[in-house]
């Protein structure tokens, strides 16, 4: 009997993602986990060592669990908590024999981080697809641009956004407990889109500035 390549990490990071949508180019698990844990560095250069083992390994456990799409766990919830609690033993599994560091415990915050780096990857990989003419990738680019939409802009939905008073006033105003990683995501998104000479869709950073 052969190995087990589901249990092994190395063999893991060579499974191939988008494999129920049609892409140019294909990308592995390690591909897309190296620019999630780039992208981090870029927008959070002082996460803890906790976050940074947390985004390299955040799917190691879809050797066992596999990888459905999106839009499955988020109509389906269920099936995404079940989905969370495979990967989640998978990782278990892996510690002692290959000497992983076990899962971080992290906090809401934390664990949003690398949420958002997860997501301007999957916007930066559906916008290189649409680059290398797979207009089929476009869906790829608007969903990513819509979570990020609500990630980086007040009263929307899936942000660490809370209110204080405005100081000398009585009104009220959103605020960012780490208003410097959102600050600098739009910042990294500008860049990629000025260097790719992207324009067809809005950035939140023109929602932000109402540009569109």
């Amino acid at each position: 009997m052969g190995p087990d390549v589901s249990s092994d990490p190395r063999m893991v990071g060579c499974l191939k993602r988008y494999h129920t949508w049609p892409v140019v180019r294909e990308r592995t698990l390690a591909e897309h986990s190296w620019n999630v844990c780039r992208v981090a560095l870029a927008i959070h250069p002082s996460m803890s060592r906790d976050v940074l083992v947390y985004a390299l390994l955040h799917d190691i456990g879809e050797g066992r669990a596999g990888d459905p799409p999106f839009p499955v766990k988020r109509d389906h919830p269920e099936y995404g908590r079940t989905h969370a609690a495979v990967e989640e033993q998978a990782w278990r599994e892996m510690v002692i024999p290959w000497q992983l560091p076990a899962r971080p415990s992290l906090g809401e915050l934390e664990v949003w981080v690398v949420k958002l780096a997860d997501m301007i990857e999957s916007w930066e990989t559906g916008l290189e697809e649409v680059m290398r003419g797979n207009q089929l990738a476009q869906l790829i680019v608007d969903r990513s641009t819509e979570w990020l939409s609500d990630a980086l802009t007040p009263s929307r939905t899936n942000a660490p956004w809370g209110c204080r008073l405005r100081a000398g006033s009585e009104t009220w105003e959103w605020v960012n407990p780490h208003a410097e990683i959102v600050d600098a995501a739009r910042r990294y998104m500008d860049k990629r889109r000025a260097v790719w000479g992207v324009s067809r869709a809005p950035s939140p950073s023109d929602i932000l500035r109402g540009d569109v």
